[in-house]
């Protein structure tokens, strides 16, 4: 997707409105008839649907869901958004997070300031608002619902903290030899 000016930029990466996130995407394979599925899905989906067309079992602890065995009626799932992107602010270059999920017709987007915590938070109800245009706000219902599904998200995906390994000075010539630094 592109925004142009939707949502007051021209890009494509620096926010996760639908006119950036909500792409088409069409699969062809043999064996299967046309079909229009209205359910979100997600790129986590195309990983499980290639080992099943390939008649491959998949790998335990998948989190997507074959679309080749995905119906018209399948139940709403949290569909989880991410992008962050370098920005100047106050001539500090600064890295911004922005997260989204979306489940049923409620897209949550939060700027995660900390990585835990969002410093900003929008809301809108997609059926309603397609063009994301009028924020819901955090004391709308829906919040209740949906908050704690991008917080455990965010809890479960957060980076785990840096580990080091001392090695030998024969092994870190060894290493540079390879080209690393």
């Amino acid at each position: 997707g592109e925004e142009l000016r939707d949502h007051g930029s021209l890009n494509h990466t620096k926010t996760l409105y639908d006119e950036l996130v909500h792409v088409p995407l069409v699969v062809r394979y043999p064996g299967r008839a046309p079909a229009r599925v209205a359910t979100p899905v997600a790129v986590i989906d195309l990983y499980p649907t290639v080992l099943d067309v390939a008649g491959l079992a998949p790998d335990a602890g998948l989190r997507g869901r074959s679309l080749a065995r995905l119906d018209a009626d399948a139940a709403p799932r949290p569909i989880f958004l991410e992008t962050s992107f370098g920005q100047d602010l106050d001539g500090e270059r600064r890295t911004r997070r922005l997260r989204a999920v979306v489940l049923g017709s409620h897209k949550l987007i939060v700027e995660a300031g900390d990585g835990t915590r969002p410093s900003r938070a929008e809301l809108y109800d997609l059926a309603r608002d397609p063009l994301e245009r009028r924020d819901l706000g955090t004391a709308h219902p829906a919040m209740r619902r949906i908050a704690p599904l991008l917080q455990r998200w965010l809890a479960e995906t957060a980076p785990k903290a840096e580990r080091s390994a001392e090695i030998d000075a024969e092994e870190r010539a060894r290493l540079e030899s390879l080209g690393y630094h």
